[in-house]
Order: C-alpha cells, then sequence, then structure tokens
C-alpha cells in the first residue's frame, strides 16, 4: 500500500526520499524501492478496502483497478509483481474519511473495523489540505 498526492494535476509518490538503490524483491534486481504505509496483515481491513479481498464487508469499497493516472514511482513499483499481483485499487483520503464516518453510525459490526481505519488515515503522508489530492494506490500479491 502505498501513497501519492496530486498537485498540478499530476500524481507524486509520497517520501521519495525513502528510496533505496537496488533493492532485491523475489522477482530479481529493481531499480528502486519505496516505503509502504504501514499495513500489516490485517484481513478485515483488506476486506473492506476491496470488496472480496480476503473477506467481504456491507460497507466494504469495490475494486477500481489501477489508476490510469499512477505517479511513475508506484507503477513501477507495481510492475515488478507481474501476475502475482491483483485487485489493484486505490482511495482518496477523503473517500477513507467519508467511510470511516460511516463506520462510526453502522452498528456493533462496525466497530471492528473503526480502529483499522483510523490508523491507516493516521499513517498516509499529507502533503496538501485538500483531502481528494491524497490517496492510496494498493493490490495484493500470492
Amino acid at each position: 500500500m502505498y501513497s501519492e498526492y496530486r498537485e498540478n494535476d499530476k500524481w507524486t509518490a509520497s517520501e521519495k526520499d525513502t528510496y533505496n538503490e537496488e533493492q532485491p524483491n523475489r522477482f530479481g534486481w529493481i531499480n528502486a524501492s519505496m516505503k509502504r504505509i504501514a499495513c500489516p496483515e490485517k484481513y478485515n481491513l483488506y476486506g473492506l478496502l476491496h470488496d472480496g479481498a480476503r473477506c467481504s464487508w456491507p460497507w466494504s469499497f469495490p475494486g477500481k483497478g489501477m489508476p490510469d493516472d499512477v505517479s511513475e514511482e508506484i507503477r513501477n513499483i507495481c510492475d515488478t509483481f507481474g501476475f502475482e499481483g491483483y485487485g489493484h485499487s486505490y482511495l482518496t483520503l477523503r473517500e477513507l474519511v467519508e467511510k470511516y464516518l460511516e463506520l462510526l453510525v453502522s452498528g456493533q459490526e462496525a466497530k471492528e473495523l473503526l480502529a483499522y481505519v483510523r490508523e491507516l488515515i493516521n499513517d498516509i503522508p499529507k502533503h496538501v489540505e485538500n483531502h481528494s489530492d491524497v490517496r492510496i494506490v494498493f493490490w495484493f500479491d500470492n
């Protein structure tokens, strides 16, 4: 899961300074890797972010696919996963905050997701004021 922000109609990967040259991955060597947003294996959260990813909730977001205007940095990282990557999607900070508010009033079953969503919202770097101009881009792998 990676974050990016939009300025002047262009998406830019957050925390570019976290790149490490010649980072190995299971497909060989890639030129760079970028620090991920903290997201340990939280299957309930996965099912919320992308309906059907490990589980489903009445409040799950539908998958959107990889954004056409994704930053070059994140596109390059995604490409290293090849056919192993699936369930590509993205969500703006605005969408996540709105979902958090929806979960607050959705009853007891939704309560277990609140802490996960709050942690995710807090972990996303906020480079710009408009929550529609900050997003996470993510996918799953085998």
